[in-house]
Parts: C-alpha cells; structure tokens; sequence
C-alpha cells in the first residue's frame, strides 16, 4: 500500500526538524534575532459547498442551527512516477511544490528552486503538482494545459521555465491574447507544434487541469503556492534563504544526531579546548565544576567532530558572538537537551564568558555563545561553562552576521576543527 499523508495533519517532534521550522518564524531576539513573514499564497474562491468532501451549504433556517460538518482534508498522496520531477529520484531531500504559472508567488518560487537545484545537484528532487487557481486568475487553467501539453511531448519542465520566467510578458493580457502569446512563445520550444496546438484549440488537457485544482482544493490546500519538505508544511515564506536553512537542517537530521546525553565532565579535571579556526586559534578554560554537564556535552561533540566545519553564525558585533550549529541556522542541534548549571560566582560582568545558549528551561544543546563586552543582564539565565583564554580578539574582528540573512554569504572566520586537552587538576 502506497504510504499517504495528510496536509496540516503530520506529527512534529520538539527533537524534529517540524519545531525547528516554527523556530523561523518566532524565536526570542537576544537568540536569533530574525523571524521571517509568514507564506505569501493566492487561494481560490470556490462555493462553500466546494470546500471539502463533506461540506454542505450554510443553513437557510432563520433559527440558530449547528454548525456544518468540518471539510474533510484528502490524503495527499506521496511523490510518485505520476508526478513531474527533478532531480535524482534517490535524493535524500524532496520538495514538493503545488503552485500556480499565473501566482506573481510561484514565479518567485520558481527562481529559488532553480538556486537550490544548483546548491544541491545531487540531493534534492522537485516535484511539481499544478494547482491552476482558476477562480482568482483568468488564465490559469489555459497555463496548465500549456504544461500538460508540452509534458506530453517531454519538455514539461522547459514549458514550466518558459511560463514562470515570462510571466510578465502575459500576466495582463486577456484569455485570448494570451492563447496568441503562447502560440509564439513555444516556437522557442523544440515541440510539434501543430500537435501542441491542436492539443490547446482542442482542451485535451482541460480536464486534466480542473482535476489537479479540485484535488488540491479537496486535500485543504490554502493557495499557491504551497510548499512541502520531505512530507513537512513549509509555514513559512518559500525564499531561498529560509528553504535553504530547512534543507540544511533536514540533511544534518537525517545524518543522525550525536545521541545523548553524555556523561557530564569530572570536576577533578582541567579541561581546555582549543578552536582552530582559518583566523588563528582560540583557547578556552572549561570549568567542569560550576557545570559538568555542559562541559561534558562540549567535550563530547568536539569529539564527534560535531563543530568542525562551523562558523559563527550570528554575531553582534560588540556584544556577542554564537556558534556550535553545523547547519549554520542557529537552529541545529544534538538529539539531546538539558537544563541549566548556574554558579552565582561566575558572571558575565567578565568579557569572553562562553555558556550555552537555551531557547527556555531544559533546552540546552549544543549551541554556545561568547560575550565580547559586559553583559550582566544575562546572569542567572544561561550556564556559563567556560571562559576564553587566548583568541578573543579574533572575535571582536568579526562583522554581524544574521544566521538566516546572511546563511548563504561566505563567513570570515571557520572552526575547522576542535581539540580537547584533560589534565589533572
């Protein structure tokens, strides 16, 4: 049996990538700072009766009456051989896409999967269900069978580019105007042409077109476009940063997450680490006695090479600089959580204080951050487990960085790798 999921409906673990694709849209600012808008969709008009298998139409009685039965959301079937797809169909990341070719939305959309697809070659499939919202736009369905037409002769996908990337040569023009238009435009195509023309003048693929919007609109889809992540609602704005950042966080996921917790450090012990990183080294003092825990959680990512490769994500220049995310979101983090160590004898009234950052009680991961200035406003809210012997003015270089804004901009300075020294005390 085919595996189906439901719009709306899948489950979202708070260890899942489904909690850390709500953290885009609100997270506290002293942490992260960015809360990307909300998904830009155009929805449909259709009758309320239309809404749902199971809708019917508003009570005429002029009494009060129950409410109406709630539509019942379709299943949406999982990406098949039925679908237009691209990329490598044993990619590890698929997005599903249910979009409109007249949506001033889809075509945005369009530009961001074709900068993905040349981010991720070899990882990420699309797959592209129309979703022709003919009751909002005037050429929709004639659009999606412009797509349906050309797919049968193989060149979906070039019909598909051609119709987003000179949106705005059609968009305004009438029904008919637009029929004239595309005649043209597919010459640029190597179709038969008179078999496509023959094809639209003869609505081959009307019904076609009116069966992919009646199965969105039955599934409880809210507009165009509407995007999914590996069977995931993407709630929030389709730009290539934000999509990027989940793609990211979907790979580190399906890697496998360092498991946990770990053991927490010997208070007996001295413990140093060293950053190595393409500015010069960083040293840091461990303080495995005000928080063993934490120490312990560090130690042992360093040792699963979990911060190799990483950046300071966000950095307040002056203030702050964050780091410990190999997705370089600020959203990444081991499969483990746990709460805070506070020592009252140690502040961040001291520069170079490097403690964890929490998103709320018992959510520390693997996440840390180093106060550049004083910032004793912190004390008492995050576990302090360290302290920045050498290095610390390789951070004060750092300019800002935004960990959503700025995630596909080239970072300054790289840890390329951290080491661990233990030694008696």
């Amino acid at each position: 049996m085919v595996k189906r999921f439901r719009w709306g409906l899948r489950p979202l673990r708070l260890s899942g990538i489904g909690v850390r694709l709500l953290r885009l849209v609100v997270l506290p600012v002293l942490v992260l700072g960015c809360a990307p808008k909300a998904v830009a969709t155009e929805a449909p008009q259709p009758q309320p009766a239309r809404l749902g298998p199971t809708s019917t139409p508003a009570p005429t009685a002029p009494t009060p009456t129950p409410p109406p039965p709630a539509p019942t959301l379709t299943a949406i079937p999982l990406p098949s051989s039925d679908d237009w797809r691209l990329g490598p169909d044993e990619a590890d990341l698929s997005l599903l896409v249910y979009s409109d070719f007249q949506s001033p939305a889809g075509a945005r959309l369009a530009d961001v999967l074709a900068d993905l697809r040349a981010i991720h070659p070899h990882d990420l499939q699309i797959v592209f269900r129309p979703y022709p919202l003919w009751p909002v736009h005037d050429k929709a369905l004639i659009a999606a069978q412009a797509a349906e037409s050309a797919g049968a002769q193989g060149l979906f996908w070039e019909m598909h580019d051609l119709l987003f990337s000179s949106a705005d040569e059609w968009v305004a023009l009438s029904p008919e105007d637009f029929r004239a238009w595309l005649e043209a435009a597919s010459r640029s195509l190597p179709l038969d042409h008179q078999a496509f023309e023959r094809a639209m003048s003869e609505g081959t693929f009307e019904d076609h077109a009116l069966r992919d919007f009646a199965a969105a609109l039955a599934s409880g889809l809210p507009g165009a476009p509407v995007v999914f992540l590996n069977q995931t609602l993407v709630p929030m704005d389709p730009t290539l940063n934000n999509l990027e950042a989940l793609l990211r966080l979907s790979q580190v996921e399906a890697q496998g997450l360092p498991p946990g917790p770990p053991p927490a450090a010997r208070p007996e012990k001295a413990y140093l680490a060293l950053l190595d990183t393409s500015a010069g080294p960083i040293e840091i003092e461990l303080y495995p006695a005000s928080a063993p825990q934490a120490v312990g959680s560090f130690v042992y990512l360093a040792q699963q090479g979990w911060y190799n490769g990483t950046v300071f994500h966000r950095v307040v220049p002056g203030a702050l600089a964050e780091s410990g995310d190999p997705t370089h979101t600020g959203l990444g983090g081991p499969a483990y959580r746990f709460g805070n160590e506070i020592d009252s004898s140690l502040s961040f009234s001291q520069v170079g204080m490097v403690s964890l950052r929490n998103d709320g009680p018992g959510s520390n991961g693997g996440i840390y951050f180093i106060n550049l200035r004083p910032l004793p406003d912190l004390d008492g809210t995050y576990t302090i487990f360290g302290r920045v012997l050498t290095g610390l003015d390789l951070l004060q270089q750092l300019p800002g960085r935004d960990p959503i804004g700025d995630l596909l901009l080239t970072a300054p300075l790289v840890i390329e790798s951290v080491s661990i020294q233990v030694l008696d005390a």
